[in-house]
């Protein structure tokens, strides 16, 4: 299965950070930044915050998200 991740801003070098952070969280789906408050997730899907990370040149942590399918509509199927 392909793995996705989304950065914003877009860098290289935050999206080749991110696809390795898949690798090591397990994780099909990451999203970094403020990109989870500014969009609509699927009926069903659930963003959690699993931290933040202090990337070398930037000045602020950047808060990482997993995309999962929520608990409540998985009981329902």
């Amino acid at each position: 299965m392909a793995r996705l991740f989304f950065a914003r801003p877009v860098r290289a070098v935050i999206a080749a950070w991110l696809q390795a952070l898949c690798k090591e969280k397990d994780s099909d789906f990451l999203l970094s930044g403020d990109l989870p408050g500014t969009m609509t997730l699927p009926q069903g899907v659930a963003a959690q915050n699993i931290g933040t990370v202090k990337l070398r040149g930037k000045n602020r942590p950047l808060e990482i998200f997993a995309m999962s399918r929520r608990m409540d509509d998985t009981l329902a199927e």
